[in-house]
């Protein structure tokens, strides 16, 4: 979910670093699972980069995807992995 109010932590910055963003992360991964994936339209780590990139304005890493969701699983999130790759909520 995109913050469309401009808050103070949310206003879009172009090439500007901010650690609130890359803690938020985790939360976002959250928010793109739910909005852009079921069990017909998997999302590879590569793919929730790039959403990241494009809805949220942060770059983070492959392993951190991977890591931010094995959290999320180990908390209750019915995050399935596919058998090709890719991940639902």
């Amino acid at each position: 979910m995109l913050c469309t109010k401009k808050c103070t932590w949310c206003i879009i910055r172009i090439g500007d670093y901010n650690m609130y963003d890359k803690k938020m992360a985790l939360i976002y991964i959250l928010d793109i699972l739910r909005e852009y994936s079921d069990k017909d339209h998997l999302l590879t780590q590569q793919d929730i980069i790039k959403k990241l990139k494009n809805i949220y304005f942060i770059d983070i890493e492959r392993r951190t995807v991977s890591t931010n969701i094995e959290l999320l699983i180990e908390h209750g999130y019915d995050i399935i992995k596919g058998v090709n790759g890719g991940y639902y909520l």
